[in-house]
């Protein structure tokens, strides 16, 4: 794994994933417990490929290199294994509880084609809960038994293997609130005095953010969203500087004109949008179309302000004359007659 594998944006760990699948031998190792102190958190994905390499990081380099070890084994034996490593101990850094100080609970498991829905849900926009058992004991239930819930209104749409019903009733609210709040855990439910864990990793759909223009400030706008987990469309209003070449970073480069923002993207309330064209008039059409002024359909609309929020303040209009902001130069007088205002004088009279 090289130094810049370890800190990859979730986007490219799915797309790690979706390559192993179509073709690949890779292990998927995600923690699926903490208790103490660690880096990562339940959910944090390391895809590890059968030539050794990893993409993503599930600590800060406590563990990857265990790990990576592991992957092999798991390879080998083609079936899933959860591992448990105490990092607790003496060695506390600067008395602080900080760092690699805790247990985590990490499980590895062969990828294979019963992950793609999670891919397929990822890549089309949608969430999804990935439910994995991590023991069922004789509860009819195997470790790494996989099944999906996705969001159907108020609820979620269960899509189990043939899991007993009393374990599939008690995972549907569970899951539906780990998945509204982004978050990842292990369940755990008793049942005839046998205990089964799941492991509900709530995979949501990254944000899309269409930058609006193609200056040479476009691009590090674009590779910054993209490391935070962004799907980034570019869009040009000037076909011959809309490339992918000049936006490596973006997921898409797309040529189109104001007037057709609507119609060249698809848009919706959950869409950031960046607009930079440096061209007033592009950049008024385009908040027209994006705030789809008279139009019907879903609208994208400002933040409204609220009442004791600092951008609740109004805002002061200022008038301006055109061609306040010309320079000033003070005409050329003979030295004989420079009795005239000082130019800073001059200036400020001039903007007032």
């Amino acid at each position: 794994m090289t130094a810049g594998d370890w800190s990859v944006p979730e986007t490219e760990v799915m797309d790690a994933v979706g390559d192993a699948i179509d073709g690949k031998r890779a292990v998927l190792a995600t923690v699926v417990g903490v208790e103490g102190n660690a880096y990562r958190r339940p959910g944090a994905k390391m895809v590890i490929a059968d030539e050794g390499d990893g993409v993503g990081s599930i600590t800060a380099g406590c563990l990857e290199d265990e790990v990576l070890a592991l992957a092999a084994d798991v390879l080998a034996d083609g079936r899933p294994r959860l591992e448990t490593f105490d990092l607790t101990g003496e060695d506390d850094v600067w008395g602080l509880g900080v760092g690699c100080n805790g247990v985590i609970d990490i499980l590895l498991e062969p990828l294979d084609a019963s992950y793609r829905p999670v891919v397929d849900a990822y890549e089309s926009g949608r969430d999804v809960s990935v439910l994995t058992v991590l023991d069922g004991a004789s509860t009819g239930a195997d470790q790494g038994d996989r099944g999906y819930a996705y969001p159907a209104g108020d609820t979620l749409s269960l899509d189990p293997l043939e899991w007993p019903d009393w374990l599939v009733d008690a995972l549907d609210g569970q899951a539906g609130e780990l998945l509204e709040t982004d978050t990842s855990d292990t369940l755990a439910f008793e049942r005839g005095g046998e205990t089964v864990r799941v492991f509900v990793d709530s995979v949501t759909a990254p944000p899309e953010m269409v930058v609006f223009g193609t200056g040479h400030d476009v691009a590090p706008v674009a590779d910054l969203a993209s490391q935070v987990d962004f799907r980034v469309t570019v869009a040009g209003f000037r076909g011959a500087t809309a490339t992918e070449e000049r936006f490596p970073a973006a997921d898409r480069v797309v040529s189109t004109s104001p007037a057709d923002v609507r119609e060249a993207l698809d848009l919706d309330g959950n869409t950031y949008a960046v607009v930079m064209t440096h061209n007033f008039i592009d950049d008024r059409l385009t908040l027209e179309e994006l705030l789809h002024r008279g139009g019907t359909g879903t609208d994208l609309h400002p933040r409204r302000p609220r009442p004791g929020r600092r951008d609740a303040v109004p805002h002061r209009t200022v008038h301006r004359r055109r061609g306040d902001c010309r320079p000033v130069r003070p005409r050329t007088q003979t030295p004989q007659r420079a009795r005239g205002p000082h130019p800073r004088t001059a200036l400020s009279r001039a903007v007032t």
